[in-house]
């Protein structure tokens, strides 16, 4: 009879797979995110000022105006000032995501262990109502294990799916700074 009860009650998995994009990242709009694309594009903008200002240090003293190559040299050491500003805010931003995502992980962690507590309770409870015999009792402890095991499934998802995105995500900041941190 508890084989029956529990084939009625078994919740049903919906397999859908999602083609997930960067716009679609839950991660995305992120203070963080947002931070990182403007201190990228300051580090784009830092690194254009840097070879611009060598030119015209070059030029300079091609010419052999030692007032204008002050003022380049000048020019150049504040860009160079600005783009180590801006790597280490990058950096810090890639942290403060970091932490976000862990912090979100260890919730999501917890939550689940908690709902594998409740899960092991229940079962003993389940367990408990099949020696009494108690056909009612047994049903309801059978849909409300069927209900926490599926809430442990829906949990595990939850975390690779953050995981995943967080994954992607890195991995297109990556690709972003692989020539912020070489020149």
């Amino acid at each position: 009879m508890l084989a029956m009860s529990m084939m009625f009650v078994a919740p049903v998995f919906a397999e859908e797979e999602k083609n997930v994009t960067l716009e679609d990242n839950q991660l995305a709009n992120r203070i963080e995110f947002k931070d990182m694309n403007r201190s990228l594009n300051r580090i784009d903008r830092d690194l254009d000022r840097i070879e611009t200002f060598k030119a015209e240090l070059k030029a300079n003293r091609k010419a052999d105006d030692d007032i204008a190559v002050h003022m380049s040299k000048k020019e150049l050491w504040k860009a160079r000032a600005d783009l180590r500003r801006d790597r280490r805010h990058l950096r810090i931003d890639k942290r403060d995501l970091r932490r976000d995502q862990r912090y979100h992980l260890n919730e999501i962690r917890e939550a689940k262990w908690d709902t594998k507590c409740e899960l092991w309770k229940e079962k003993r409870a389940l367990r408990k109502a099949i020696r009494q015999e108690d056909e009612a009792l047994i049903q309801k402890k059978a849909e409300r294990v069927m209900n926490l095991e599926y809430e442990v499934v829906e949990l595990e998802k939850k975390k690779e799916d953050l995981k995943e995105d967080v994954d992607e995500l890195f991995s297109y900041i990556h690709m972003k700074t692989v020539n912020v941190y070489s020149s």
